[in-house]
């Protein structure tokens, strides 16, 4: 594979909206996914209110009730945990942004699994050029494997990073349309 000189370019303004995903954690949504999820939990929300409603009713047996019960519990767990981890990373992208560095990166693949996915899940491998040393990182950490569908778009192609020195951070921006 051909290795090409990475080298550091100019600075700018990024804030988290231009972040699509971080080396160690993946993907960051999007404002409008996570809207989607608020939207999803309220609706949640009002099922798992209105189990309550229909517990009441007399022709409704118990069985039914723990059955929608559970159900609705269940689902908004599943949406607030979604949120919450995407409102953890974005504030932890935050910290990482104050002495972010705008880097020249090139990427290639480690591994792929597919899933239930149209994509498949790839690990993948980011090399990058940083005070006169070349820099190696996989993505995942020691809890994560390190696998996303998000990598996908990034797989042999040289593109902009910002690294974070102090917190050995690398985040990956959107993809500059050609």
């Amino acid at each position: 594979m051909k290795r090409k000189m990475i080298q550091r370019i100019e600075q700018r303004d990024c804030k988290v909206k231009d972040i699509v995903a971080s080396l160690k954690y993946g993907r960051v949504w999007s404002r409008q996914l996570l809207l989607f999820c608020d939207l999803y939990i309220f609706i949640c929300g009002f099922c798992l209110s209105y189990t309550f409603v229909y517990l009441f009713d007399p022709s409704r047996s118990l069985e039914e009730f723990f059955v929608m019960f559970s159900v609705s519990l269940f689902l908004t767990g599943i949406g607030l945990y979604v949120i919450i981890k995407n409102m953890l990373l974005r504030k932890r992208i935050k910290v990482w942004l104050q002495d972010a560095i705008l880097l020249k990166a090139f990427v290639w693949k480690v591994a792929e699994r597919y899933s239930r996915s149209w994509f498949p899940y790839l690990k993948i491998k980011i090399q990058f050029f940083h005070e006169n040393n070349f820099i190696f990182r996989c993505s995942g950490t020691k809890e994560s494997n390190g696998y996303d569908t998000v990598f996908y778009q990034f797989i042999d192609k040289e593109i902009d990073i910002l690294y974070s020195p102090k917190y050995d951070e690398v985040m990956l921006l959107k993809l500059k349309k050609e």
